[in-house]
């Protein structure tokens, strides 16, 4: 898949890879775009339109009720999965850029949403958030205990954000890279013949595009868990008591 196991995570020294590494992130940030401006182009929408658009209502009305009821948090989430969606199915190619693999590009996703999570937890009625961790007629060291440990979860999720999505990438990438290195490696020397070699061939042929269907289903379901996850962050926040 790559000229050598790295090869992949190395935009700037990562071999002749690096320039379609760039038409392939700067793409999947025009592809959303794309989709959204021409959905009104055309007098009836195509199959891939109404599909996209089932979609987003779907996901729109799998929202919590609380989540829905800040203004444009709906239209904010199915962006965000679609770009992530489309970064982590771009990478999957062969000899394009993974950008997801890299801590800066996740982190450029996961800290801003989690600065916003955090910043709505301190809204007017900021006390209320300690008042998860608080048991009436609680002993008050536990009750300390829980408030350090509610707040150091707080704290971690930015970094706990980062390292999900991409150390699955990353590793998502070496597997298809060793696995497909060592079909070469081990089936193509037993080719004694054209028959044998042909056989050969469409076994790791077959192989590699399984590999690649998994690849692609983890790009969705990394995805899809970055986003229930900041979407569970918002939730948490408490507007008023309850």
């Amino acid at each position: 898949m790559m000229s050598d196991l790295f090869s992949s995570f190395d935009f700037a020294w990562g071999g002749g890879a690096g320039v379609l590494g760039i038409a392939i992130w700067f793409g999947s940030i025009l592809v959303p775009l794309f989709f959204f401006f021409f959905l009104v182009y055309w007098y009836s929408p195509s199959c891939f339109e109404s599909m996209l658009i089932s979609f987003c209502k779907g996901f729109t009305m799998g929202l919590p009720p609380k989540v829905k009821s800040m203004g444009g948090s709906s239209h904010l989430f199915v962006s965000l999965l679609l770009v992530l969606m489309t970064f982590n199915i771009g990478g999957v190619f062969p000899y394009s850029y993974p950008v997801m693999a890299h801590f800066i590009a996740s982190m450029s996703f996961a800290f801003p949403f989690w600065l916003m999570s955090f910043i709505l937890n301190f809204n007017p009625n900021w006390r209320l958030f300690w008042l998860i961790s608080i048991r009436q007629g609680g002993f008050l060291l536990p009750t300390t205990m829980a408030m350090i440990s509610e707040w150091v979860s707080l704290v971690a999720r930015p970094v706990t954000l980062l390292c999900r999505l991409t150390m699955n990438i990353i590793v998502g990438q070496l597997i298809l890279k060793l696995v497909s290195s060592m079909c070469v490696g081990v089936l193509y020397p037993f080719g004694l013949c054209v028959w044998s070699s042909s056989l050969i061939s469409l076994v790791w042929f077959f192989m590699t595009i399984f590999l690649f269907l998994v690849e692609l289903c983890v790009g969705f379901l990394q995805s899809f868990i970055f986003v229930g996850l900041v979407v569970f962050y918002v939730y948490e926040v408490m507007l008023g008591p309850e």
